[in-house]
């Protein structure tokens, strides 16, 4: 998937993050599968709901004006939901997905999901989220000693609103 992406660059919007494709600012109650603590710091500053859905139980005492939690029912009243990639590792995202209320915009996000949108798009969600190796010297040395290596990939959103389809990928070929 990635060396189509690389083929046509249409379907990659780059410098987007899926926060603002999925117009958070907006949003009367936000849910987030995944505890990402830059996003939820971010989110405490705003007079929006958020309730996370987290299986590592040292997050279920988190303070705050934030509802953590391990039941997915609780996505029902949530008109954004940001879930994280991890979900197709330990398979839970088709239960997230169910659990999500009608007409929820969703945001899948993560490294983990740098393939062809296509089955998550036919599943309800909006927006991808993903991220491609910029530099893979430096990758393998944050790897290897523990860093952070968001410097040394690019991050990009794929919408289902402006993705034209596997197909058409193909063919362009």
């Amino acid at each position: 998937s990635q060396h189509l992406f690389s083929t046509d660059k249409t379907c990659l919007e780059y410098g987007s993050d899926p926060l603002g494709q999925m117009d958070v600012a907006t949003a009367h109650h936000v849910g987030m599968v995944g505890f990402f603590r830059p996003l939820v710091r971010m989110l405490e500053g705003r007079e929006i709901a958020l309730t996370v859905i987290e299986k590592d139980a040292l997050y279920l005492d988190y303070g705050g004006p934030v509802e953590v939690t391990l039941d997915t029912a609780a996505l029902r009243s949530c008109d954004r939901v940001l879930v994280t990639a991890s979900t197709l590792l330990n398979d839970t995202l088709e239960s997230v997905l169910a659990s999500c209320a009608p007409g929820a915009r969703i945001a899948l996000i993560g490294p983990t999901v740098g393939c062809l949108p296509d089955p998550f798009f036919s599943r309800g969600v909006d927006v991808v989220g993903g991220a491609s190796v910029a530099n893979l010297p430096k990758l393998e040395a944050h790897l290897r000693a523990g860093d952070n290596w968001d410097e040394s990939v690019t991050k990009y959103c794929i919408s289902n609103q402006h993705y034209a389809g596997a197909r058409t990928l193909f063919l362009h070929q």
